[in-house]
């Protein structure tokens, strides 16, 4: 659900609704936006905290207190929600509660919804999730279970926190964060095995360059596309032609970079369909002194196609293509690489026919 901001708390007053409340009130100036409060069970001693059964869903009224569903209100959300779910039964309480927002009117799949709860992260793949933490504050154990896929610990201090509410975006139906980078996208190779340009297949009723796009125009301040200016400029992006024709993915690497503002580039190419930004994120903030973040699957399947890489690189992709050499994993040889494990239960390329009927089939 790209359009639900979710953040959770390492532990109390740490400003977890504060942070949702400023990110609803910068949000509610251009477009409606649905709140959603979720406490998670783990004892049953306080008294708001005994329900009669395994889960409530409450919809949500204005009132003049300090409940965090009514700062909610207060703060320029349209619709509020409050779910009580005892810890076993979330996933069923979570159901529940996005059948009741449909009831109400909330279309769940483009409507702008921010998620006060950090163990809904476990059923939900949202937008942008965000853990607020103090310096040195050890997790809960529902926060650490899924604390591997937070977009940021977004630490607070006396200072407010390292991430601000406002900075966030909620653009084509998705939330995002904007790198300090730039994403290019490598388009225009021969697609031999898929027989066309993988670029304009439609999957999800658009072409995949623009499924691409939409996912990555929240979260960066640029976004390149490699290839052809007439034919991807549908796209709407920035189009950098190769330097010279027919050179393969280095040269279209080498073109891009030149042409690019930022240090740090995100490269992935136009057949990969989903990006997972929480892996993205994680590359850039860990590159370091490395010139490349590059991902691996087992022990030796390097994706140095989908991967982070400095623009001071430039001079050694141009030596590489100078000495004739085009082949990718070449570049990676010259080159100071962190190699992080990626999972391939969300990363796949969509190189034949049948790679895009099944990836199409899960859609429907």
């Amino acid at each position: 659900m790209p359009n639900v901001l979710m953040a959770g708390a390492a532990g109390r007053n740490l400003g977890k609704t504060e942070f949702l409340c400023r990110a609803i009130r910068k949000q509610s100036e251009t477009v409606p936006v649905i709140g959603i409060k979720v406490t998670t069970i783990d004892d049953t001693l306080a008294e708001y905290r005994q329900i009669p059964e395994d889960f409530l869903v409450s919809v949500e009224q204005p009132a003049d207190d300090n409940k965090d569903t009514h700062r909610m209100f207060r703060s320029g959300a349209s619709q509020v929600f409050w779910l009580r779910v005892k810890r076993p039964h979330l996933n069923r309480g979570l159901a529940e509660l996005f059948q009741t927002l449909e009831a109400e009117g909330v279309d769940i799949t483009s409507a702008c919804i921010v998620m006060e709860s950090g163990g809904a992260r476990a059923f939900i793949d949202p937008g942008l999730f965000f853990i607020i933490k103090e310096h040195d504050d050890p997790l809960k154990p529902a926060v650490a279970e899924v604390a591997r896929y937070a977009d940021g610990l977004n630490t607070v201090s006396g200072d407010g926190w390292d991430i601000l509410p406002e900075d966030l975006v909620f653009s084509n139906e998705r939330w995002g964060l904007k790198e300090d980078a730039a994403a290019i996208i490598l388009c225009g190779g021969g697609s031999t095995r898929m027989g066309e340009d993988k670029a304009v297949m439609q999957v999800q009723e658009q072409p995949m360059l623009s499924s691409i796009v939409n996912q990555l125009l929240p979260n960066f301040e640029h976004v390149i596309v490699s290839g052809c200016s007439e034919k991807y400029a549908f796209s709407q992006c920035r189009i950098v032609e190769d330097l010279e024709p027919g050179r393969g993915p280095l040269m279209g690497l080498l073109s891009t970079l030149k042409a690019s503002g930022h240090e740090l580039n995100f490269i992935t190419t136009c057949d990969v369909p989903d990006i997972h930004l929480p892996f993205v994120r994680r590359m850039i903030r860990e590159i370091g002194d490395h010139d490349a973040v590059v991902p691996i699957i087992g022990n030796s399947r390097k994706q140095p196609l989908f991967a982070v890489y400095k623009k001071s690189i430039v001079p050694t992709l141009e030596q590489l293509l100078a000495d004739g050499r085009q082949a990718v994993h070449a570049l990676l040889d010259k080159l100071n690489v962190m190699y992080i494990e990626i999972s391939d239960d969300w990363y796949h390329n969509l190189n034949t026919r049948d790679d895009v009927e099944r990836y199409r089939k899960t859609f429907e």
